[in-house]
């Protein structure tokens, strides 16, 4: 599976600064199976690429909880 910069650059005319600003954005995260991303505080301002495996999000009364 190509990198998200690969998959932007096939998508987008960006830059080279334009594609170090993005990159230097980034970081991989390993997460666990039942691991969990609390909306309220991460969600918001963060995307997510999944590289391998599946997410479900489930609605919670206060609209906050995605497991993984």
């Amino acid at each position: 599976m190509p990198h998200p910069i690969e998959i932007l650059k096939r998508i987008h005319r960006l830059a080279p600064g334009q594609i170090a600003t993005i990159a230097s954005h980034m970081h991989e995260t390993r997460m666990q199976r039942g691991d969990t991303i609390d909306g309220n505080s991460r969600l918001r301002n963060t995307s997510y690429y999944i590289v391998k495996g599946a997410a479900r999000a489930y609605y919670t009364k206060d609209l906050s909880l995605i497991h993984i």
